[in-house]
């Protein structure tokens, strides 16, 4: 056949050369980038990673229905990855339910809330742009039109996806920034594909987070210790653990599971039964799609992830149901 024409060795050098320029272009790190930041990030840039999101708490005391309070949100999740370390959060399609009843086996039925579609409104309406700059803080740059309420459910939903950093070490003590402050954490890897880590784990007493503060919570699914009187907040157990499935060649985060637990100590049997709040957040990724944008606009407000003082308007009205409990 000869040696090929040279008007056909252009074509075929680009297709050579085509996948692995692609590769390097997503890896390349864009300017103004901190180079400790990607260490810790799991998140590529130029990348839009899609979640279906759902999160469900349930408080009350074990075995007596009536004073049975259950809520559920689920929502479509979208974290772009304009630049490395920033990132633009939108949320969509969501809903709200509440406990409607119990059927004949005692499993609770669900519905939606008469507010469910302006929970809905309000929590697409505006996007959240959050930064990672030193890989250890993140910060957030709300709109100013976003209602604290509605912020605070945004910030559940980030905390979450925060998987711990790569390690060496199986088992290993780290701060971590969370939605109750900074908080000490025991992170171990549960299973690894060669040195990369596919399943991990968090543990933390949310006791000792720098910002853990039971009874000035709101909406979100992570805040629902309502009505407490602030001297009171040392009579509540709490803890949290999350597991985390990662993708053994990207190293994005392919499933969160977050667990958490706030027992009411005064009204406890070995301080390990009795009147309690659990609260489950679960993320499952769908899709990671490619995108052109690399714009990042910081906006005027600078917040932290930790959870702020409000009064939410979307609250289902057996959200009180526990505190009667109380009285």
């Amino acid at each position: 056949m000869g040696p090929p024409r040279p008007e056909l060795l252009l074509p075929l050098l680009l297709l050579l050369l085509l996948p692995n320029a692609g590769a390097q272009a997503e890896d390349k790190l864009p300017e103004n980038v901190n180079p400790s930041c990607p260490k810790a990030t799991r998140f590529k840039h130029l990348r839009k990673y899609v979640y279906s999101y759902e999160a469900e708490s349930s408080s009350g005391i074990p075995g007596k229905a009536d004073s049975r309070s259950i809520t559920k949100i689920n929502c479509k999740v979208e974290l772009e990855v304009p630049q490395l370390c920033s990132f633009v959060l939108k949320t969509s399609q969501c809903t709200l339910k509440e406990l409607h009843g119990l059927n004949l086996e005692g499993k609770a039925l669900l519905k939606k809330t008469k507010n469910s579609e302006d929970f809905a409104a309000a929590m697409s309406r505006h996007e959240l742009r959050l930064a990672f700059p030193e890989g250890k803080r993140v910060f957030l740059y709300p709109e100013e039109e976003e209602p604290k309420h509605i912020l605070n459910i945004k910030r559940g939903i980030v905390s979450a996806l925060l998987a711990p950093p790569e390690t060496e070490e199986d088992t290993q003590e780290l701060f971590l920034d969370t939605v109750y402050g900074n908080c000490s954490t025991r992170v171990v890897v549960k299973t690894r594909k060669g040195n990369v880590a596919t399943e991990m784990s968090t543990d933390r007493n949310l006791q000792e987070c720098t910002g853990f503060q039971p009874s000035s919570t709101g909406a979100s699914p992570l805040a629902l210790i309502r009505g407490l009187a602030r001297p009171l907040s040392t009579l509540v157990s709490s803890s949290q653990s999350c597991q985390y499935t990662l993708d053994p060649k990207r190293k994005h985060v392919s499933e969160a599971v977050c667990r958490e637990q706030h027992l009411f100590l005064p009204f406890s049997y070995k301080n390990k039964y009795g009147m309690m709040t659990q609260v489950t957040q679960t993320l499952k990724l769908e899709d990671t799609p490619k995108i052109n944008s690399r714009f990042f606009g910081e906006g005027a407000l600078k917040v932290g992830l930790a959870f702020e003082n409000t009064k939410s308007t979307f609250l289902p009205k057996q959200a009180e149901a526990v505190l009667k409990t109380l009285q």
